[in-house]
């Protein structure tokens, strides 16, 4: 079972989801930058975030992260910099959604290649 969640859920409830057959989270992260989060009002704290997923990979959850790229507050680094090597994260599965073209788009064609 899989389902669409935000990034607040505790480790109770997260249990119980998991207890009752969930093995699949999609979480729309949006972004890995405080500042923008707080600027696009999203609500999320990011060591919130970090919480979330630490429980999920103690309850062996996965977990399918979206983000939004290319917003107009957004800078080359403030998309790059949070994520380091997404290959070496504990998400599942990344998914990247461009809010407009912004130059050098081609970001994720040169960053992300692996998750094509």
């Amino acid at each position: 079972m899989s389902c669409n969640a935000r990034a607040h859920l505790d480790y109770e409830t997260l249990k119980q989801l998991r207890d009752n057959g969930l093995r699949l989270l999609l979480v729309g992260f949006e972004s890995g930058n405080q500042q923008i989060l707080n600027r696009t009002k999203k609500g999320l704290v990011l060591d919130t975030a970090r919480e979330f997923m630490r429980n999920c990979r103690k309850l062996g959850i996965r977990v399918h992260g979206t983000f939004m790229i290319g917003l107009p507050i957004e800078t080359q680094e403030t998309i790059e910099k949070p994520f380091g090597s997404p290959k070496r994260s504990i998400l599942f599965r990344f998914r990247f959604r461009s809010r407009r073209l912004i130059r050098g788009q081609n970001f994720i064609a040169r960053h992300f290649q692996w998750l094509a």
